[in-house]
């Protein structure tokens, strides 16, 4: 078993998997079943019987924990403290890996994309998710999770499947490195829709004196009707003379 760093780039450290290449080693493994043992205690026998430890055991662990990484077994131990009874495989490579979940993996897109349009850094759980995520941008963020929910399982599906992933890029990369003026100008703007009709008002005002289309035509029309009545003064005083 070698512990194998995965090609990815961008604002997160390097993504290193326990084992790229087959099982990961026994010894981790019994690392593992040592924690969770202390987590809960008898209930372990209860499910794994008194072959909790045997080697068959061990090794179906081994190869299912083959590409995940030291922190994702470490988020699944912290799921475990909060859980009454131990996990079978499938359950504790879920609590390693929320976005197995397909339903959880696309809250997890929705969530990322949203941040990218704000420019903002957000914590990926897994590379495959955001090149899922990537790659059916478009829909996620403008189709419900009915609609697209066997693309979305198969497009994820297919991004754990790969040996190496797309560099996910920093949002933020763009943004102003200061709280400036400027910067909370530009979130702001991003962040709410009547941010964005402000700006263009002011735009607006500096092009043609008026923050609207409606304020030029009412000023144009007060302008109709005040030379329209300065005509009638005007001819009522020739007449009068």
């Amino acid at each position: 078993m070698t512990t194998t760093e995965v090609t990815t780039t961008g604002p997160s450290k390097p993504f290193r998997v326990l084992s790229a290449d087959g099982p990961i080693e026994d010894r981790y493994i019994a690392k593992l079943f040592e924690r969770l043992a202390a987590i809960f205690g008898a209930r372990m026998a209860e499910v794994y019987g008194p072959d909790a430890k045997g080697k068959e055991v061990r090794a179906e662990w081994a190869q299912g924990l083959a590409r995940f990484t030291g922190p994702e077994v470490m988020r699944g131990l912290e799921i475990a403290r909060t859980k009454i009874h131990p996990p079978a495989l499938g359950e504790f490579l879920q609590w390693c890996r929320p976005a197995l979940d397909p339903e959880a993996g696309f809250i997890e897109a929705e969530r990322g994309l949203r941040a990218f349009r704000l420019r903002e850094p957000f914590d990926w759980s897994h590379p495959a998710v955001y090149g899922a995520a990537a790659s059916m941008a478009f829909d996620i963020q403008s189709r419900p999770y009915r609609e697209i929910r066997k693309r979305w399982e198969a497009e994820l599906s297919a991004q754990f499947d790969r040996d190496t992933w797309a560099p996910i890029p920093d949002p933020t990369a763009h943004r102003i490195e200061h709280d400036t003026p400027a910067q909370r100008e530009i979130d702001g703007v991003q962040a709410r829709p009547d941010a964005v009709r402000e700006r263009l008002q002011r735009v607006r005002q500096k092009l043609t004196g008026y923050p609207t289309k409606a304020a030029e035509e009412k000023a144009r029309d007060e302008a109709i009707a005040a030379e329209r009545e300065r005509d009638r003064r005007e001819r009522a005083q020739g007449v009068g003379a």
